[in-house]
């Protein structure tokens, strides 16, 4: 099971902005057309995966929009990486 920025950021008493600032700042993750994708270096550690998400717009039109969710190794990953800061 995936989690999303906001589930892991809870667990780290901080919200998904926060977190995704962090990762920002740590060179981890960046911004792209509305979605965050990882680094080369970090992108097949199967730290995280796509997902994409269908809605119907304020005009009725099927869009989709996909968003990064992390896996229990990245979930894992960041919580060390936190731990080994002094952010928290």
């Amino acid at each position: 099971a995936c989690l999303t920025i906001t589930q892991i950021a809870k667990e780290l008493h901080m919200t998904g902005r926060e977190l995704n600032r962090i990762l920002c700042e740590r060179g981890i993750q960046y911004p792209q057309s509305g979605q965050y994708l990882l680094y080369a270096k970090y992108a097949r550690r199967g730290y995280a995966q796509n997902r994409t998400h269908e809605y119907h717009n304020s005009q009725g039109d099927l869009m989709t929009r996909t968003y990064l969710v992390w896996t229990e190794s990245g979930r894992d990953f960041i919580h060390q990486l936190l731990a080994d800061s002094t952010i928290n």
